[in-house]
């Protein structure tokens, strides 16, 4: 096997050397694997989805939040296997509820900036997919008042002007100021 021949992807047992074109290379390549990750974060929802790509934005964009998103959707496994049901995604206000209470507030009272800027971005995606409709409410209502009411408003403002100008806008256009 010439050098042209192989690619040396990693694995959990470290990286091993395979041919390019071989089966484990497919499946192991991280060009492909990083173009499938690119097209899944354009999408706005991964292979296997938590259900809404509010969920799937967080769980691909701010993996801070992955612990949290985890154990939500483990309730869900469990609880449909309790009940005898198909599985659904988390509601969306308990994942909203998740991006305030576990991944905005703390990073907040730490001071980490990026995730806090990672988590607005992904709302602010989120604003502009929904247009108003029942996502805006949850997320303008259960995340971005919330926090505004718990004094973080210029926080908000100073690390996400776009997102809070979008949230003016649509608070305007649908008379909610």
């Amino acid at each position: 096997m010439t050098s042209d021949d192989r690619i040396q992807p990693e694995t959990t047992a470290g990286p091993v050397q395979v041919h390019r074109g071989s089966l484990i290379a497919s499946a192991l390549d991280p060009d492909r694997l990083a173009a499938e990750q690119r097209a899944q974060v354009e999408g706005g929802l991964m292979a296997w989805s938590l259900g809404s790509e509010l969920a799937d934005l967080m769980w691909m964009t701010v993996p801070e939040s992955r612990a949290a998103l985890a154990a939500l959707a483990g309730k869900e496994l469990v609880n449909a296997a309790e009940y005898g049901r198909f599985l659904t995604g988390p509601l969306y206000v308990e994942v909203a509820n998740l991006v305030r209470f576990d991944v905005l507030l703390p990073a907040l009272a730490d001071g980490r900036d990026e995730v806090v800027s990672r988590t607005l971005a992904v709302l602010r995606r989120v604003i502009h997919q929904a247009d108003g409709d029942y996502r805006w409410e949850i997320v303008d209502g259960e995340v971005i008042r919330r926090l505004e009411k718990a004094g973080h408003a210029d926080v908000l403002q100073q690390l996400d002007p776009d997102l809070m100008d979008l949230v003016r806008e649509t608070r305007q256009r649908l008379g909610q100021d």
